[in-house]
């Protein structure tokens, strides 16, 4: 398995990286239902050719990565339930919107090896793999 980055970049490189907030449910993809993620537009200042969404760990606290996080940034407080309703209120604040920000990439393995329900109960899941995202470390005005 060869594992290289979504970036361009090495793993850990500090970039800074111009981004638009998505929801994941528009990818279609049942792992990235109910997150945000970021579109990466530019990596220093160099316009990005297709597509590429990373999900996040946000250490700068100015980017939510669910819709329970964005009502806590939004309003100060937690809540323990969101209508669909307040839920379509709240994203219309925060998805779409641009950002300049400077992360590095990273990544780990998920999923379930070969093997693993030699020993455990059968159970949904996802092969096993290598998986990039971001961390966010600073919000550039």
């Amino acid at each position: 398995m060869q594992i290289t980055t979504k970036l361009g970049h090495s793993f850990g490189d500090i970039l800074n990286l111009k981004v638009e907030i998505i929801h994941g449910n528009s990818l279609k993809r049942k792992a990235l239902e109910g997150l945000y993620l970021m579109k990466i537009l530019e990596v220093n200042n160099k316009p990005v050719e297709g597509n590429v969404y990373m999900t996040f760990v946000d250490e700068t606290g100015k980017f939510p990565r669910g819709c329970f996080e964005l009502y806590n940034y939004l309003y100060g407080k937690e809540t323990g339930s969101l209508t669909s309703d307040q839920v379509n209120v709240i994203e219309k604040q925060y998805l779409g919107k641009k950002a300049n920000v400077i992360a590095y990439e990273t990544g780990a393995f998920t999923g379930v090896p070969d093997g693993y329900f030699n020993y455990q109960p059968l159970r949904s899941s996802t092969g096993f793999y290598f998986e990039s995202y971001l961390v966010v470390i600073s919000n550039m005005k």
